[in-house]
């Protein structure tokens, strides 16, 4: 039965146009998971001849049940059930259902992320755009489409069926920003001069300098801000010069910021220009005054290209870091 889940090396392009996959049975999103269970024994000879043919539990369900298994073995249970038809199934059908579910999601997530591919290459007369839809297309017809990914992104544990995101005018998700963000620390190594005066970090920075004030009350010695000790060390003792952080504001929205040592200056960057958001602001300067820095002022606005819609602040804050870095021509929506 494991035959009937794509292989992960299948392309892109053939698990969206060439498999046949079964649909999720929303209706079983309600039934307690104990009805999936029973004390009968059970084997494979005893599937039913439809099997393949029937509709499974959707994904989130399918994992939950993956996660009471070990206990209601113990409780004394020796078979499946699926509450929608007689009979008993072997245990192994719960990582079918849950790896052919993974499948089925993909090829749902892919087919959209196609769809919204071939809209942008055909409403558009960018040479450019259209140069990137049909390199993208190529590479969906050999990109395996769970894979793990390799390269800068490949500490984060992504796959390739979660980069069908990208393709889609939908928010950023974190775990994309920090591998672009993590893509440009590859390329400050590679430089003699930068790699000596600036460090981009992820977004944990900004998540530890928003840690509540009980745990800054503990800053020399909690664990937790190990990172930032070491950064305010090296910009105290001269060593830095700039740190570039991205950060999320308001749960919604990306934007970067600018410490700069060599100037005594905190410089922000938001290609939707909303206020500076005071509370970060703040808690910057205590982080520099930990370290024995005086109050640093109000820099510059970092450049930075404007957004015109409500997904693009992701793509739009990596360009400010590249053209505060490389001089990359700003962020356009066209």
């Amino acid at each position: 039965f494991a035959s009937f889940i794509p292989l992960p090396d299948l392309s892109i392009s053939a698990l969206v146009n060439f498999t046949v996959l079964p649909g999720f049975d929303p209706t079983l999103a309600g039934v307690d998971v104990h009805r999936f269970f029973s004390s009968i024994e059970c084997t494979t000879r005893d599937v039913a001849s439809d099997f393949l043919e029937r509709s499974i539990p959707p994904l989130a369900l399918s994992s939950r049940l993956l996660d009471e298994f070990n206990q209601v073995l113990l409780d004394g249970a020796k078979s499946v059930c699926d509450p929608r038809f007689s009979g008993n199934l072997p245990c192994w059908v719960l990582t079918y259902w849950h790896n052919l579910g993974h499948a089925v999601a993909s090829k749902e997530k892919w087919s959209m992320a196609c769809h919204w591919l071939a809209q942008r290459g055909h409403d558009s007369g960018d040479e450019e755009l259209s140069l990137a839809v049909n390199e993208t297309s190529c590479a969906l017809q050999t990109l395996g489409w769970n894979m793990d990914l390799r390269g800068p992104a490949a500490f984060l544990q992504v796959q390739t069926s979660d980069l069908a995101d990208f393709l889609a005018s939908t928010p950023m998700k974190g775990r994309f920003v920090d591998a672009m963000v993590n893509g440009i620390s590859h390329q400050i190594q590679l430089d003699s001069q930068l790699r000596k005066s600036t460090v981009v970090e992820e977004l944990t920075f900004a998540s530890t300098l928003r840690y509540d004030s009980k745990r800054w009350s503990q800053y020399m010695f909690d664990r937790g801000f190990t990172r930032l000790r070491q950064l305010g060390d090296l910009l105290s003792n001269g060593e830095l010069e700039y740190i570039i952080f991205p950060i999320n504001i308001n749960g919604a929205h990306w934007t970067v910021f600018l410490v700069d040592a060599k100037a005594g200056e905190i410089c922000y960057g938001d290609s939707l220009d909303w206020p500076w958001p005071k509370t970060d602001v703040d808690r910057i300067q205590q982080w520099l005054r930990e370290h024995g820095l005086r109050t640093f002022s109000k820099g510059a606005i970092l450049s930075h290209g404007r957004q015109q819609d409500a997904y693009s602040c992701a793509i739009a804050m990596i360009n400010t870091i590249h053209h505060k870095l490389y001089g990359t021509p700003l962020f356009t929506n066209e």
